[in-house]
């Protein structure tokens, strides 16, 4: 749901979506990935970056995980914290 709304340019919908899946499977990789990824869009870094932060403790060995964390810390000019990120 959380993608269909955000192809419709809801943003603020998919996000409440994708928040309410989480609520559910709490431990969905690819959920928490794409929470963060609308989060960053909607310049939410805060958020973004606890929400990717938690998919990188659930799947340490997942790389795009661990680059859009990078991405969340960068765009919030903590670019020590997306230097160790990348």
């Amino acid at each position: 749901m959380g993608n269909l709304k955000h192809q419709v340019e809801n943003l603020s919908g998919a996000i409440e979506a994708l928040r309410k899946a989480l609520e559910q499977e709490p431990n969905n990789l690819s959920y928490m990935i794409t929470l963060g990824d609308f989060l960053l869009e909607n310049k939410e870094f805060m958020g973004a970056q606890v929400t990717l932060a938690n998919a990188t403790k659930l799947a340490p060995e997942n790389e795009l995980a661990w680059i859009n964390l990078g991405v969340a810390f960068q765009r919030d000019k903590k670019l020590d914290d997306a230097k160790v990120a990348y």
